[in-house]
Formats: structure tokens, sequence, C-alpha cells
């Protein structure tokens, strides 16, 4: 025998039903950072140079840089294993009181100067040269000798050659996403949930950490440039929000 209940009524007893049934418990989204870091030998070393001259015209000075700067791609060239790229070149002016010639010249210096004075125009040029190799004593050998031969030193350290890099940058973003997995399960663990997936991931690139000391000694009658060799610390950092659901 069916009973039939008018709409009413049924609607408010299913209403009830609804109501003494336990709710359906969401699930609970976990957001996590983790990094991590690789450490690596640098191997290769880079060195940057500069060829600076002088003169009372620019072409005057232009023709001492690109005459340095000819010798030292040629002397660099012929070392094995280096590579060499050449930096940006630069021209300008400067100038200075003019030195008095004698005394009658300081007399007409001093007066001159009081009223403005003259002045004597120089031009400087300069342009820089790089260098990178994976042989340390050619490369230290080389750099010592362009800077017995004038050029002045502005950077000389060990680094990481690009396929190096790539390599650390793989190995700590693998670490970095498996120790966020971790900690998500270990999350859901001490909050009586389990882990199901990742929502969304966000990869942040790789920081070098600091770089290797760097010693870059001028050229000396018994002493050449120093470069010490240090590991190389690259970081990756992984964010994401971990879904965690009910056991």
């Amino acid at each position: 025998m069916r009973i039939r209940l008018p709409a009413p009524l049924a609607s408010l007893l299913a209403a009830a039903l609804l109501a003494a049934a336990p709710p359906a418990l969401a699930d609970t989204l976990l957001r996590l950072t983790e990094t991590a870091a690789v450490e690596m030998r640098p191997d290769q070393i880079v060195a940057t140079l500069r060829a600076e001259a002088s003169a009372s015209s620019a072409a005057e000075a232009q023709q001492r840089v690109n005459a340095m700067m000819t010798t030292a791609i040629a002397r660099a060239r012929s070392t094995p294993g280096v590579l060499v790229s050449t930096g940006g070149y630069q021209v300008w002016r400067t100038s200075q009181a003019a030195p008095a010639s004698g005394q009658a010249g300081g007399q007409a210096g001093g007066q001159a100067g009081g009223q403005g004075g003259a002045r004597a125009t120089t031009w400087v040029a300069s342009q820089s040269l790089e260098l990178t190799g994976a042989e340390g004593p050619n490369m230290l050998a080389l750099v010592d000798a362009l800077q017995q031969a004038g050029m002045a030193s502005n950077r000389l350290a060990w680094t990481l050659a690009p396929e190096t890099a790539r390599k650390a940058r793989r190995e700590a973003t693998e670490a970095a996403v498996k120790g966020l997995r971790i900690r998500a399960e270990e999350a859901a663990s001490l909050l009586g949930l389990r882990f199901v997936a990742f929502k969304e991931v966000r990869l942040e690139g790789p920081r070098p950490g600091p770089m290797p000391r760097m010693m870059a000694a001028q050229a000396a009658a018994a002493a050449g440039p120093v470069a010490v060799s240090e590991d190389i610390r690259v970081e990756a950092t992984a964010e994401a929000d971990a879904i965690l659901a009910p056991r």
C-alpha cells in the first residue's frame, strides 16, 4: 500500500532528512613553498680587460687603442681553448688647465687663470676585451701577458659554463619539486587528511649563490693575476597549491 503525502508535507519531510544528514566535507587547499639548492664546481674562467689610450686628438687615441686590441686579439686567438669577443667602444674628451711654461708663462697663466684660464683638450679612447676559457693556467698566463702589454683587468673569475648551469638548474628544480610533494604529504598527515594532487605549481628560476672569490692582481714584476675557484650555489624555488581531502 502506498501512502501519498500532500506536497507541502513531503517537502518538509525531505528538508528534515537533508538537515539530519552530515554535511560533505570540503577539500582543503594548502599553499606551500620549497627552495632547494645544489653546489657546482665552476668549470670556466671569464676575464674582461680594457685597452685605453689618451692623446691630443681623437684619431690618435683611437689608433693606439686599435693597435692594442689588434695585438691582444691575435694573442688571445692563438691561445688554445680561449673564446674571444670585444665589448663596447668609447671615445670622449676631457680638458684641464694648460701647464705654464717658464716664469713668464707662469705669470701669464696666472693672469689667464684669473680670467678663466686656457685649457688643454685630451681625447680618450677605450674598448673592452672579453675572454672565456676552461683551462685556468692558459687563461691566467694570457691575462698576465695582456696586462704586461698595458691592458687593465676589470674582471677575472671562475663561473659555470652554460651546459653546467643548465644541469644545476635541472637538479635544483627537481629537488624543489620533490621537496614540495614530501611537505604536502607530511602536512596532510598532520592534519588528518590525505594529499590528492597539486592544483597549481609555479617554478621560479634558479638564483645563483655568491660568486666565487675573485682576485685580479695587476701585472707586476714577480706576480701575475690569480683566480681562486670555489663551488657556486644554484637555488630554485617551487610554489604550489596542494589539495587535501578527508581520508
